[in-house]
This record gives C-alpha cells, sequence and structure tokens, in this order.
C-alpha cells in the first residue's frame, strides 16, 4: 500500500484532478445547502430558545449549587415535543447535506467523477454513504451501550469485594473504554469512501484497508476535529456577540450566565427587527456554514486519502 501523507490527507480536497477549484466549489456548494436548512429552520425554533436557556440555566445553577434539579419535567417535555419537528427537520437537512457532500468528494478523489455544474446530488450514490453511515453509527452505538453495560457490570463486582480494587478497575476500564470507542470510529470511517469505490455499501470491509493505520489516521482526524471546532465557536461567538449586542449571550447560551435567559432573547429579538442587523445575522450565519462545511469536506477528506492509499 502506498503511503498515507498526514497533509495529503487533511487537505484532499483541494487534491483532486479539479485541484483547488473542485474544493472550494464543493465547500461554496455545501455552505450555500446549509445556510438554506439553517435560515428556514432557526426561525421556527427561535421562539422556543428563551423557555430551553432557561430550563438549562436551572440546571445549571443546581449542578452547580450541588441541589437537586428543580426543572419541571411536564413543562420541559411539553418544550421539547413543541420543538422536536424543527430539530428533527434541521439535523435531516445537515445530515443530508453531508451525505451529499461526502458522495462527491469521494466521487471526485476516488473515481474522477464530478456531476456538472454544482456537485451536490441525491442518487445511489448518496444512498450507498448514507447506508455505509448507518452501519457504522449503529455498530459504534452498540459498542457504546453494550460496552457501557459490561464496564459497571465489572465494577461493581470488583467494588464489591474491595471498593479501592473497584475504583482502580473502573480508572483503568473507562480508559479501556474510551480507546475502543475511538479504535471502532476511525477504523470503520471509511466504510463510505469504500462504498463509493465499489460502488457498493461497505461497513464492516472498512477495517481492512485502515488495518495497521490507526495511528497515522487518528492525528489527523483529532487535528481537524478540534480545530474545525475551535473556528466555529469563535465565529459563533463573535457572530451572537454582534447580532445580539450582548457579549454575554454565549454565557447564558451555556446556562452560566446571570441574565434572565427569556429577557436575553426578547432582547436579540427586538434587535433583529433592524435590517442592519439582520443582515448582520445572516451573514454570521453564512460564515458559520462555511467553517462548518471547511470542516466537514476536511473530515471527509480523511477517510478518501485513506482509500485512496489503500487502492494503490
Amino acid at each position: 500500500m502506498s503511503a498515507y501523507k498526514f497533509e495529503h490527507a487533511v487537505t484532499q480536497a483541494f487534491r483532486t484532478s479539479g485541484g483547488k477549484q473542485f474544493g472550494w466549489r464543493l465547500i461554496f456548494w455545501t455552505t450555500a445547502a446549509l445556510t438554506i436548512v439553517s435560515l428556514i429552520t432557526w426561525p421556527m425554533i427561535m421562539p422556543h430558545y428563551g423557555d430551553l436557556l432557561a430550563i438549562n440555566q436551572q440546571n445549571m445553577q443546581a449542578i452547580m449549587g450541588g441541589e437537586p434539579n428543580s426543572v419541571d419535567s411536564r413543562a420541559m417535555n411539553q418544550l421539547m415535543l413543541k420543538m422536536a419537528p424543527t430539530y428533527g427537520l434541521l439535523m435531516l437537512g445537515y445530515w443530508l447535506t453531508w451525505v451529499a457532500c461526502e458522495a462527491a468528494l469521494h466521487r471526485k478523489v476516488l473515481n474522477n467523477s464530478e456531476a456538472p455544474r454544482q456537485p451536490l446530488r441525491l442518487g445511489q450514490d448518496e444512498l450507498r454513504v448514507w447506508f455505509a453511515q448507518l452501519g457504522v453509527f449503529g455498530l459504534i452505538i452498540a459498542i457504546y451501550v453494550f460496552g457501557l453495560l459490561a464496564l459497571m457490570l465489572v465494577i461493581g463486582i470488583f467494588a464489591a469485594v474491595a471498593p479501592f480494587l473497584g475504583a482502580l478497575i473502573g480508572v483503568v476500564g473507562v480508559i479501556a473504554y474510551i480507546c475502543l470507542l475511538l479504535l471502532a470510529s476511525v477504523r470503520l470511517a471509511p466504510a463510505a469512501g469504500l462504498s463509493i469505490a465499489n460502488n457498493k455499501t461497505h461497513v464492516l470491509a472498512a477495517k481492512g484497508l485502515t488495518k495497521g493505520r490507526f495511528w497515522t489516521l487518528l492525528p489527523a482526524y483529532i487535528v481537524v476535529f478540534i480545530g474545525g471546532y475551535v473556528l466555529m465557536s469563535v465565529i459563533m461567538m463573535f457572530g451572537v456577540g454582534l447580532v445580539t449586542g450582548n457579549p454575554d449571550f454565549v454565557m447564558t447560551m451555556s446556562g452560566l450566565g446571570t441574565d434572565d435567559p427569556e429577557e436575553v432573547m426578547a432582547a436579540a429579538a427586538q434587535r433583529l427587527k433592524n435590517p442592519l442587523w439582520m443582515l448582520v445575522g445572516i451573514l454570521s450565519m453564512i460564515a458559520y456554514c462555511a467553517a462548518y462545511a471547511l470542516w466537514m469536506v476536511s473530515l471527509i477528506g480523511i477517510s478518501s486519502h485513506a482509500v485512496k492509499a489503500w487502492r494503490s
């Protein structure tokens, strides 16, 4: 197998036969799709967001103060039921965009094929990617659930013999548990790329092409994941601060602020009635979606490069 190069993996979207132009074109259309989904769903979420932040703040204050949770569970359930359809639409839109983006990049990298005009499509390739993602996600969830149950059982058994031994096994077990989740996630990550390369849905077969390459793949995923998260967080904080005119709004979102969340949201809604701040809000959303798209293609490029190196 050919060498797996870190710098090529994290920039694979800009190293196709289409050059940098294809990478930026893919990011542009992915940003456009994410922005459309956000513009449709967020106006429907915002009327309930103040109530959600208020409940979150109440929870956080109880946790920080060591007090029992006093949130009305019935009110919480009613709020979640109101928000569930819109949040579901938001998640579905982002997921379909990810599927289309991943299929487009794999097609270009592995099959040197690109749809005319704009690269995002919803067809057989995207369906293979979707099934591959579902398979990997299902396996990771299964490992998470059964691994957690097994860990709790083992800790309980050893703790019954000796509390110190239970604590020791717990620390070692948690570390092993996290390592197992990382191992499974990285080993199965190229499943969608392999599915596009072979025109057949694959899940477990992905572990064959990542055998012996875990320690070369893991740093790439860590660097891109953390770097993208930081970039998106900075853009979100800056954009939210501009739109709301409240530099402490991020603290309110986290539940650690002191201001009343409902009053903060009401003030933000009033500010957004001004066309200038509405435009600033839209531009901030576009900037966030662009960062998300860049993060997305960088992560996908790592697995695409892994399949490309394996085939070589």
